[in-house]
């Protein structure tokens, strides 16, 4: 599985599971490509097949995306990105959005209320 302190990883897609949650980032760039089985990525709304030899890029802010396996045979594919220390992540089909900060191998996820604006707008 990925080491997610490296700029780039190799992962596998079992038949029938997703890689992660329908998400969005804002600070981080993400890049996939397959190496090997096929894969279907869900961007903004749309699906798309992905197979051996196939990159799809996420330049921020970025689109939701997900990547699934419904098919027979594992996906082999490699993912990388920006990998900032800090990033923001919205999950559309949830209505949340996340700050998250990784450190020392593990992820902190701090859920972002709605804004507030106790001042009024900005002139």
């Amino acid at each position: 599985q990925c080491d997610w302190s490296s700029d780039v990883c190799s992962s596998d897609l079992a038949p029938g599971k997703q890689s992660f949650a329908y998400h969005a980032h804002r600070v981080e760039e993400e890049w996939i490509y397959i190496l090997d089985g096929s894969a279907v990525c869900t961007i903004d709304g749309t699906e798309m097949r992905l197979d051996a030899g196939d990159f799809v890029g996420f330049p921020v802010p970025s689109v939701a995306h997900l990547l699934k396996n419904p098919f027979e045979k594992t996906c082999v594919y490699l993912v990388g990105g920006s990998r900032p220390d800090m990033d923001i992540i919205d999950y559309p089909d949830l209505g949340k959005s996340y700050v998250i900060h990784g450190d020392e191998g593990s992820t902190d996820f701090q859920e972002l209320s709605p804004p507030i604006r106790p001042f009024g707008p900005a002139e």
